[in-house]
């Protein structure tokens, strides 16, 4: 607020500031001061244990504290202006609220939050930590039954290895205590062999979809999927292929404890063109197929 007092021009007022753990900051009073007027006293005063005073403050203009835990604080600065002619005096009082939040970790999440694998194979999480800029000296990962999946985890990153088949859950914990988890489900069965189902042929610009099929079929596993020719075919890791170009290529699936198979996939031009027409009238803007 601007308070006019004859020729004086002060600013007094109530201001917040939200600071972090370990920020530094300062406040200051700004008079302006006019002819004849003079600050006759300034006093500063503290209160509130999560900031420390660094500077400024007693008679000067200004007062600079640090954060040094969470919580709140309120500082205020009393300040006497006077005239020189006259001898009066007009007293005014700014004050600030400060709050001080901990830049430890609010939450924690794992990426992905479930995983399933086969005993023996190990899969790959991150933890997530938030904010974005949280600090924190260590994740502890654990397993709640290390005798179904044990972790390894370094920081922000882990391995999750099956050991037998169940279910169990693994958590990230800050050093603060906030946690996130990952449900892991271990397959106990691995395949003795696998199997390609699916079409052997697809036109280009199409796709078809394979499966991987397993004996026996009460287990799981992860497949690798990959094309020896990727010009003529492509395969994701889903299993769905996309024709290319003519020609064949040989589709192979590998699984998690070494099996592989393969098929060979033909891949040539639809039996149909699609030709632009011009319309001629409503409803005729369509494409046109012709046989070959």
């Amino acid at each position: 607020m601007l308070i006019m007092l004859g020729n004086l021009q002060a600013w007094a007022g109530y201001y917040s500031k939200t600071l972090k753990v370990g920020d530094a900051y300062s406040m200051s009073i700004s008079p302006i001061i006019s002819y004849g007027w003079t600050i006759d006293r300034v006093s500063w005063s503290c209160s509130g244990s999560c900031v420390s005073h660094t500077g400024g403050g007693g008679s000067s203009y200004y007062y600079s504290v640090i954060a040094r835990s969470e919580g709140y604080a309120s500082v205020s600065c009393t300040y006497t202006m006077k005239n020189l002619k006259y001898g009066n005096t007009s007293t005014y009082t700014d004050s600030w609220s400060i709050t001080v939040e901990s830049n430890k970790p609010k939450s924690v999440s794992i990426s992905p939050n479930s995983i399933e694998i086969d005993v023996g194979e190990t899969a790959n999480v991150s933890a997530n930590v938030s904010p974005y800029d949280a600090e924190y000296s260590y994740i502890n990962w654990s397993s709640t039954n290390s005798g179904i999946a044990l972790v390894s985890g370094s920081k922000s990153s882990a391995s999750i290895t099956g050991v037998a088949a169940g279910t169990t859950k693994v958590s990230a914990t800050t050093d603060n205590g906030k946690s996130g988890y990952c449900n892991v489900k271990v397959w106990g069965t691995s395949p003795t062999a696998v199997s390609i189902s699916g079409e052997s042929s697809v036109y280009i610009g199409y796709t078809k979809q394979m499966t991987a099929v397993f004996t026996p079929d009460a287990h799981h596993s992860t497949i690798t999927w990959s094309s020896d020719k990727t010009a003529v075919a492509t395969v994701n890791q889903n299993g769905v292929v996309t024709g290319m170009g003519s020609g064949t290529a040989v589709i192979t699936a590998k699984t998690t404890n070494g099996l592989s198979t393969t098929k060979t996939i033909t891949v040539t031009e639809p039996p149909f063109t699609l030709e632009s027409t011009s319309p001629t009238k409503l409803g005729q803007n369509r494409p046109k197929q012709t046989l070959n």
